[in-house]
């Protein structure tokens, strides 16, 4: 299962957020379980220090020491990382969505962009009736009562 985590971010496309959200919890998991291993491998050498110790036994327990406070802080600097690499994981997660578009999203730019085309068709209709002719009046235009005369009279006026 480790492997998957692993070749889905190494593979030629670019992984998915899930996949590395997976990865960086597993590698927090086994980074925590590596803290609590160098943190009792130094408590162990510091209980076995002793000054009674021959030197070269003391000198292999301060080294022993040394290295697991090393290992802990590489294991801390590691988690930090981490850590800020969820926190940009979260951020992009929540960039996603926001910019996710939903069917109610789209119906209603579909609304608006029906209703826009609307109000654009009546100014054109206002424009080309001309001032004398309001749009708002049922009889106007072609075989309405109250507009200009239409067809062949509408010369001979």
């Amino acid at each position: 299962m480790e492997n998957d985590a692993l070749a889905a971010v190494s593979g030629d496309e670019p992984p998915s957020l899930a996949s590395m959200a997976d990865l960086m919890a597993r590698i927090r998991v086994e980074l925590d379980q590596q803290f609590q291993l160098f943190t009792m491998a130094r408590s162990h050498a510091e209980r076995l220090m002793r000054p009674d110790l021959p030197e070269a036994e003391q000198k292999l327990l301060r080294a022993d020491m040394k290295a697991a406070v090393d290992a802990l802080s590489v294991i801390v600097r590691t988690l930090e990382k981490v850590d800020e690499m969820e926190r940009r994981l979260a951020r992009e997660q929540a960039e996603l969505a926001a910019l996710a578009v939903t069917e109610a999203d789209y119906d209603r730019v579909w609304a608006d962009v029906a209703a826009s085309m609307e109000e654009r068709i009546a100014e054109r209709l206002v424009l080309k009736a001309g001032p004398n002719s309001p749009p708002s009046d049922p009889d106007w235009g072609p075989g309405g009562g109250s507009g200009p005369p239409q067809g062949a009279d509408a010369h001979a006026v």
